[in-house]
């Protein structure tokens, strides 16, 4: 019976890993500043695609979303000049709404 016993208790401690591990860490939290909500001159905004775009970037933006009224804002070209990988976007979105009077 010692003998098994011995065996048993030596299977075990052959299975526990070598050395104390630490537990996983988790990846680092990256937070993202931005505007999910910009009109332009296409709408009612009193800016250009490009002046506003850089405008958020230099506020240290991370992210600027345009969403133009019943239009979708072309951001291409903007991206072109003044996105950076890692650091600044911009998306094209688009704000659906009913005339108001003259109004969009």
């Amino acid at each position: 019976m010692k003998a098994v016993t011995l065996v048993v208790a030596t299977a075990l401690l052959a299975s526990l890993p070598l050395g104390a591990q630490a537990p996983p860490t988790q990846p680092a939290v990256r937070w993202f500043k931005g505007n999910t909500h910009a009109h332009t001159l296409k709408s009612d905004g009193d800016s250009t695609l490009h002046d506003l775009a850089r405008w958020y970037r230099e506020q240290r933006y991370h992210f600027l979303v345009v969403t133009d009224h019943n239009f979708v804002t072309p951001v291409e070209e903007v991206n072109h000049s003044l996105a950076a990988v890692g650091r600044f976007l911009v998306i094209s979105g688009e704000e659906i709404s009913d005339q108001a009077g003259d109004k969009p």
